[in-house]
């Protein structure tokens, strides 16, 4: 049974020196498992039986040493969880032993193992103590796959797929948002800059993003070139997923403002993104093939984000929200409807928004009284009042350049010796 553990196992005498241990346990303390499982004979050089524990462990390890001795002495059993256990071994071939008559098995170097460490009393069938149990169990893979995790999805996230396990990724169909942004005009500033400038752009600017869509409690779930996709909601929904991801939009924006007077400050460009954000039931799980599989969420909701995100390039925004996102957010933030739109494979009509904080002009502008004028202007528009709907709309360019006014304008004056039905 003992050896069939996958936690290391470790029996002590009274006198705090190992009678038996598993295989597993030599594997965790990195030290070759001698071949006794028939004979139960140790030869002299094993390095874990008959060893005392404290020269098996070492100072740095005191930590174990006292869990041992508050058993052997209280009888009462004793717990550590994610600790680290700093190994003393065997040193590498043709390492020098250093001492007076030194061994291989005694050149030791560190490594260190992340370890939940439980130690027990061992009494015998009358219930007279007669040493202790030490179970060791390794948990250096989970803590790196927890690190690793941690690039690109927030902790408790990474918490939640490890306590589920593959379940968590299987493939579901949940409501979620998706962010996707881009930078304009890269390709031409990429030859401009040169490849080793565009990577250390792209690596920055990354760097920056991925930070705030991270503090937000969304995923990255790619980069695409110079794109980022994000997704909140998926695989942990936690209710206000919209507000996090208009968040992050919003942060993203206001980060980027920064990031440019850094460059302009030392002689390099500035760069302009453009963001979409959608909400909608998504498909989401691992998808790919056998050799490669990607956690990702596909359906028209990725694709309407991705569309918003290019659609201001018509409007002249730098961040449009959908109309589905807007009605799930549990915050209310100053906007203005731009527009309806229908995309590509869709009939109805999306209702896309702008928010004050993502004005995409001069800081000094009244964005209010811009977007109180410009809702004048559309609600006469959508009564089919052109040139009161004109007129307002022109009002709105007053107070400041806006290309969706003048888009506004140039319809009007359009439906006016045409009408739309």
């Amino acid at each position: 049974i003992l050896q069939s553990m996958t936690e290391g196992v470790l029996t002590l005498d009274t006198d705090r020196k190992i009678t038996r241990a598993n295989a597993a346990a030599y594997r965790i303390l990195d030290l070759p498992v001698p071949d006794v499982q028939a004979t139960d004979e140790y030869s002299a050089d094993d390095p874990l039986v008959d060893r005392a524990a404290s020269d098996l462990l070492g100072e740095d390890n005191r930590w174990v040493l006292e869990a041992i001795d508050r058993v052997l002495d209280s009888g009462e059993p004793d717990e550590t969880l994610d600790h680290e256990l700093r190994l003393h071994r065997a040193g590498d071939a043709g390492q020098t032993a250093t001492g007076e008559g030194a061994s291989p098995a005694t050149v030791r170097r560190h490594d260190v193992r992340n370890v939940n460490l439980a130690v027990r009393p061992l009494n015998d069938d009358k219930g007279a103590r007669i040493g202790g149990l030490v179970i060791i169990g390794d948990i250096s893979n989970e803590k790196r796959v927890r690190a690793t995790m941690a690039r690109y999805v927030p902790k408790e996230v990474a918490d939640q797929l490890l306590e589920e396990g593959g379940d968590a990724l299987g493939g579901t169909l949940q409501e979620t948002t998706v962010l996707f942004s881009d930078i304009r005009n890269f390709t031409s500033m990429a030859e401009r800059v040169g490849p080793q400038g565009t990577v250390s752009l792209l690596n920055e600017y990354f760097t920056i993003m991925g930070d705030i869509v991270m503090a937000q409690r969304g995923i990255l779930d790619k980069y695409i070139g110079d794109s980022i996709m994000a997704v909140f909601g998926a695989p942990v929904n936690t209710g206000k997923d919209a507000d996090h991801a208009v968040n992050a939009g919003i942060e993203m924006l206001t980060a980027l403002n920064a990031y440019n007077e850094r460059c302009l400050s030392t002689g390099r460009e500035a760069i302009e993104i453009g963001i979409g954000i959608n909400t909608d039931e998504v498909i989401s799980g691992n998808i790919g093939s056998a050799k490669r599989m990607d956690y990702t969420v596909i359906g028209d909701g990725v694709n309407l984000a991705a569309r918003l995100e290019t659609a201001n390039k018509t409007y002249g925004t730098r961040m449009l929200v959908s109309e589905f996102t807007v009605s799930k957010l549990s915050t209310e933030w100053p906007m203005r409807e731009v527009d309806r739109i229908t995309v590509k494979g869709k009939s109805t009509p999306v209702g896309i928004y702008e928010f004050e904080a993502a004005w995409n002009g001069k800081a000094d502008t009244d964005v209010s009284a811009l977007f109180e004028t410009f809702g004048q202007g559309r609600t006469l528009y959508r009564q089919r009042q052109w040139d009161a709907a004109i007129e307002r709309f022109k009002a709105t360019l007053a107070i400041a350049d806006d290309r969706v006014s003048q888009l506004y304008i140039d319809r009007c004056e359009g439906y006016r010796t045409a009408p739309p039905p």
